[in-house]
């Protein structure tokens, strides 16, 4: 009895295998052919071998979901030895939550790619920290929400129908073999299964050496092939995997003798007992003869380099910027790399000024019990600075009011507080530059210094800026759109909204330098990697943000040699450049002003050149280097200074 029970319940598991592969790669074809224009250069055989190589891969994810089910199924039916019905709705059940996680997360797979140019990665946990009603609204707003919701519902209303028809087909009876020799039959399907077992295992092979898993599976030039090899599953696997190593590597590293090591590879004093002892530097002063009464720090939302490139440029998107840069009074970092490849991962490195180690240090207990050193608003402060930190968004988004203040800010304001056009993320930057420059105005004749950071939010998801009641040159931007632009009403909307950030910001600063001549200026961006190129683009392209000092008086001397920085440079250089002779403060950063390393990095490039490269083609010594400063930010951070 128990053999027959085993038998049917065997096929059934067959049955839901097969399934669930057919729905994988029926899945990553559809995900290829939605983003074909990024194939140009594609040959049918390397398609191919990317779609055969995600079937390999994907035996895997079927295997350990049908695996799942047999274990309440298939498993318990049999030691019970009887057909109970209870076993049958529970694999019935249990199909359907797995028909239904694939086909949501393959809905959502499509969005995800137009926004990160990747299946599910890092990005997928910031989800958990972000404003999940304003997620909500983009995604009704922006991405379709109720009709790719009601589209997955169909389908898994659909498959489920179909599968449960395949399960309700006759079944085969059991064997003969199997009743009449069962020990026979039994070594021949533990011989079967076993074997099977490894070729699924191995995706496809027999051994470890032959096997595809998510880590060598990035066997081709083209980003949408080498991210089309894994399955939703496998992607989330990747992600999950990759979070685990990193914070594995970071606490690896923090040990007393780790960080002493960090310190003095770096260059910090050798015998200071705690990190921030360690790298106490002296200003050498002689930069500003009277230090302006306004400091700006501009973090654009997606102020990215590529539209000051060519063939991008011709579209005019970022004039007012072209035309600050392009100013007597200004130094332009030649390759400049955000800290990281989100807001908050940017905003952290500004802020704290350390560089990113993937640990939210806007969430961590450390950043509540003191004031890093490294602080950009507690630098300021010691210069005699009033600190602000402006947002166009939302006070609670991300603990930002009370991560700023704690961590050197006078004051947070929330400027949507006060806005009738908010949308999910935030007020629109006129409204957000207008209420600034209000309170700016206000400074007039005061011997107060000020000192401000300022976040915008139009130039993001869901795209709300009315363009049609500004000057947006729509004509003149499709006129000069690059072949690898897709030409349609989405993309020139977002391409407006850059517009828009640009023009916006430009008119603030020039506002500002009216009333207040001596004004510095700091204007850069969060990250880059948010717009969907109908073809694939260099890591320049797809990673690079600006970075502009901009002010009367700022002599591009004082930035000979400058080839390259990322966002902690930003805070050691204003503390050089506004500083007196002598002044003592904390950097193990380098600043902008005297090229001492030699080369930049950020969580995922490095640039010794114009080229950028992933870190692990840096070379031994650079990949120390790098260890060293994530080492110093992650003990910090979790375990504060003393060491």
């Amino acid at each position: 009895m128990r053999s027959k029970i085993f038998f049917a319940n065997l096929q059934q598991d067959l049955k839901l295998f097969i399934a669930l592969n057919l729905i994988l790669n029926f899945s990553r074809v559809l995900f290829v052919y939605l983003f074909a224009g990024q194939l140009t250069q594609e040959t049918g055989a390397t398609i191919g071998q990317a779609l055969f190589l995600g079937l390999r891969l994907s035996l895997k994810t079927a295997g350990a979901l049908t695996l799942g089910v047999a274990a309440f199924t298939t498993l318990p039916a049999t030691l019970w030895g009887r057909e109970v019905t209870l076993f049958k709705m529970l694999r019935r059940s249990l199909t359907l939550i797995i028909l239904t996680v694939l086909i949501l997360a393959a809905a959502i797979k499509i969005p995800y790619y137009e926004i990160y140019n990747s299946n599910f990665d890092l990005h997928i946990f910031n989800f958990f920290r972000d404003d999940k009603q304003a997620i909500f609204l983009t995604a009704y707003q922006e991405y379709g929400l109720l009709w790719r919701l009601s589209l997955s519902i169909g389908a898994i209303i659909l498959l489920a129908k179909l599968i449960f028809v395949v399960y309700d087909r006759p079944l085969l009876p059991l064997p003969k073999l199997w009743q009449n020799r069962p020990y026979v039959a039994t070594s021949l399907f533990l011989l079967v299964f076993i074997v099977g077992a490894i070729f699924i295992r191995f995706g496809g092979a027999l051994k470890y050496a032959k096997s595809v898993n998510w880590e060598n599976c990035a066997r081709f030039k083209n980003n949408l092939l080498n991210e089309a090899v894994l399955d939703e599953v496998q992607a989330l696997y990747r992600a999950k995997s990759i979070q685990k190593r990193l914070l594995k590597q970071v606490k690896k590293n923090l040990t007393p003798e780790k960080v002493q090591a960090s310190i003095n590879l770096l260059g910090g004093k050798t015998t200071a007992g705690n990190i921030e002892t360690a790298f106490v530097q002296t200003t050498k002063g002689g930069y500003f003869s009277k230090p302006p009464q306004h400091v700006i720090v501009i973090v654009g939302e997606t102020y990215a380099e590529w539209p000051f490139m060519e063939p991008y440029r011709q579209m005019g998107l970022v004039a007012k910027g072209e035309q600050l840069r392009n100013s007597s009074k200004a130094v332009s970092v030649p390759v400049f790399l955000p800290a990281g490849d989100g807001t908050m991962t940017t905003l952290n490195a500004v802020i704290t000024g350390m560089v990113d180690v993937n640990l939210a240090a806007n969430y961590q207990p450390q950043s509540y019990k003191e004031i890093y050193a490294t602080a950009i608003g507690q630098q300021m402060r010691a210069l005699g600075y009033k600190t602000y930190f402006w947002y166009g968004g939302y006070a609670s988004w991300q603990n930002i009011k009370k991560f700023t203040e704690q961590q050197g800010f006078d004051k947070f304001v929330e400027t949507s507080s006060n806005s009738e056009n908010k949308d999910a993320w935030g007020c629109p930057d006129a409204e957000l530059f207008k209420q600034i420059q209000s309170f700016i105005n206000n400074t007039q004749g005061q011997n107060e210094k000020y000192f401000h950071v300022i976040l915008t939010t139009s130039n993001h998801p869901p795209y709300t800026v009315d363009l049609d009641n500004t000057a947006f040159p729509a004509a003149t931007v499709r006129a000069n759109l690059p072949a690898n632009i897709a030409n349609n009403q989405q993309k020139i909307k977002e391409l407006g909204h850059i517009w828009y950030a640009d023009q916006e910001m430009g008119k603030f600063i020039e506002q500002v330098e009216q009333s207040f001549p001596d004004s510095l200026f700091v204007i850069t961006g969060d990250h880059a990697e948010r717009f969907e190129f109908k073809q694939q683009v260099s890591a320049a392209e797809r990673s690079l943000v600006p970075c502009v000092f901009y002010g009367a008086g700022l002599k591009q001397e004082w930035f000979q040699g400058l080839k390259y920085g990322n966002s902690v440079q930003i805070a050691p250089t204003l503390i050089e450049l506004l500083a007196p002779s002598g002044h003592k403060y904390t950097n193990y950063n380098g600043n902008l002003l005297n090229q001492q390393q030699d080369f930049t990095f950020n969580y995922l490039l490095y640039a010794e050149t114009e080229k950028l490269e992933k870190i692990e083609n840096a070379n031994t010594a650079q990949r120390e280097k790098i260890a060293a400063w994530r080492t110093l930010a992650a003990w910090r951070i979790l375990k504060g200074n003393n060491f």
